[in-house]
């Protein structure tokens, strides 16, 4: 990672790496699909720390990737300590840790803000 960062540098005034989204513990459509009416059965609790790449990032850290470059939007996708896997009538996740377009479009917003937070700008 830190390799690919040094290249793309060079392309770009900003560069933002985008932090995983919590892992679901099951595909939550498929959990959904059981018992529709029930779709708070396929919540689920949030890392503790709020990201599942901890490891990832940790080595991508210790190989001189700048922190400053990471966003993460987990405040968004799970802002309590049990993400939901319906928010307003839409289904969160398109699986186990992607979102769905629907979510997003319904965030976008927030979404738009947590990359903002990534504030490494340089010249090009």
């Amino acid at each position: 990672m830190a390799s690919g960062v040094r290249q793309l540098e060079h392309f770009t005034p900003r560069l933002i790496l985008l932090r995983d989204t919590p892992r679901a513990p099951q595909n939550i459509p498929a959990c959904i699909s059981w018992d529709p009416g029930e779709s708070a059965a396929c919540d689920f609790r949030r890392p503790r720390d709020g990201h599942s790449d901890d490891a990832e990032y940790a080595a991508e850290r210790a190989a001189g990737t700048p922190a400053a470059l990471y966003a993460s939007t987990t405040a968004v996708v799970c802002p309590r300590a049990v993400c939901a896997a319906v928010v307003d009538g839409i289904i969160v996740f398109r699986d186990d840790n992607h979102l769905t377009a629907a979510f997003a479009a319904l965030r976008w917003r927030q979404l738009a803000d947590a990359l903002g937070r990534a504030n490494v700008r340089r010249p090009i």
